[in-house]
């Protein structure tokens, strides 16, 4: 092949969530005929040489702390990881960081929207210490340390805040909206003497609270409703989860000054790129494939 055929076949082996397809792609496209295991053979290599490269670039910037290339205004971080299916019934973790530029709100008829944009990712499978370690190249290319302010949206995974404290202990901390309402939802479906602690209704209710108001008007109320039912473990846990995290849930603050409250751009990240190509329909993986 020719560097160029060559470089076409790892993009669509990338890009396209079997080798099999892109060796098919190739074809209709420029006529040259390429076995699907020549097309895993390429990409696996171009891939391995890539994160090489990354590895030897995320130590050397932690060894040397050379200056940000560049210093925006505002940086989003989100990261969360994907399970993967292995083989014989085991789970392995690929965990993804998200980094993006907030834009200043947009006046819309339903309120302000925030838009994050110039997306990029970095994933590994690996432990969490250690993808704090190689993500370090990807946060330097963005200009992590030159940056005005950095807010950090997450779920409350204790590696997903480890990770903030590594790489800035400064930045604003978020919890994701979504992971926090289905907190909230626990212990709502609960049951108390008379069927759940709360109905349709008044959940929806709460959860408006919540982001209008913030979590110091609605622990109140869950403290009190946890107080009426028997103590169990489950609500106990859920109650103690949001009570810790009470300073990631002032959303009207976080609203009011224009950041995002939901991680979904690396939410989508593990469901189009990770899930998408790893966690099709029967697939169990052999750790040195995935």
């Amino acid at each position: 092949m020719t560097p160029r055929l060559h470089e076409a076949l790892v993009r669509l082996s990338t890009h396209i969530p079997s080798f099999a397809k892109a060796a098919k792609e190739l074809a209709w496209f420029t006529g040259a005929q390429i076995h699907s295991d020549t097309a895993r053979a390429h990409t696996e290599a171009a891939g391995a040489m890539v994160v090489a490269y990354e590895t030897r670039e995320a130590e050397r910037i932690l060894r040397e702390q050379p200056a940000p290339p560049c210093a925006p205004d505002r940086l989003l971080l989100s990261v969360d990881g994907a399970m993967v299916p292995l083989v014989h019934g085991q789970w392995t973790e690929v965990r993804t960081l998200a980094v993006g530029e907030v834009q200043p709100p947009q006046k819309t008829a339903d309120g302000p929207v925030v838009h994050t944009t110039k997306l990029s990712y970095f994933s590994r499978r690996t432990d969490s210490a250690r993808f704090g370690e190689l993500a370090t190249l990807e946060l330097h290319r963005r200009g992590l340390e030159g940056a005005r302010q950095v807010g950090v949206v997450a779920d409350g995974a204790l590696w997903c805040q480890s990770f903030a404290d590594l790489h800035y202990g400064e930045a604003l901390r978020i919890l994701d909206f979504a992971h926090a309402a289905e907190y909230l939802s626990a212990i709502a479906q609960s049951s108390g003497a008379n069927g759940p602690l709360l109905s349709a209704p008044q959940l929806v209710e709460m959860r408006h609270a919540l982001k209008e108001q913030g979590a110091a008007v609605v622990l109140p109320q869950l403290r009190a409703l946890v107080a009426t039912v028997p103590d169990t473990s489950e609500v106990a846990g859920s109650l103690a989860y949001l009570e810790s995290r009470q300073a990631q849930m002032d959303y009207p603050r976080f609203v009011a000054e224009g950041w995002p409250i939901g991680s979904g751009m690396v939410e989508s990240a593990n469901k189009l790129v990770v899930e998408d190509r790893l966690k099709g329909a029967g697939m169990h993986w052999a750790e040195a494939n995935v």
